[in-house]
């Protein structure tokens, strides 16, 4: 199976800096678009096991920046593996 999904990812960081610099602290939040692929194992009547496979790139893109210099950025692209397990209800 194939689909689309949207995320939130959150962030908290944090930096020590020596002067003249600060010290300084952020949250930041961000959404991931994402496609996905799935395979999917019947374990019985009413219970799956599956394998996800995901991508998708984080919008707007987090960026931690020292002294006015981009230092490390985050989800362009973003890969994700999951495992899910469902139950059908009904």
């Amino acid at each position: 199976a194939t689909g689309m999904g949207l995320a939130v990812a959150s962030f908290r960081m944090q930096g020590a800096a020596e002067p003249p610099f600060d010290d300084r602290a952020a949250w930041i939040a961000t959404t991931v678009p994402h496609c996905i692929a799935r395979l999917q194992y019947s374990l019985g009547k009413r219970v799956w096991l599956g394998i996800d496979v995901r991508a998708g790139l984080a919008i707007p893109r987090p960026v931690v920046r020292f002294a006015g210099r981009e230092a490390a950025t985050w989800g362009r692209p973003v890969f994700l593996v999951a495992v899910p397990i469902g139950f059908d209800v009904g």
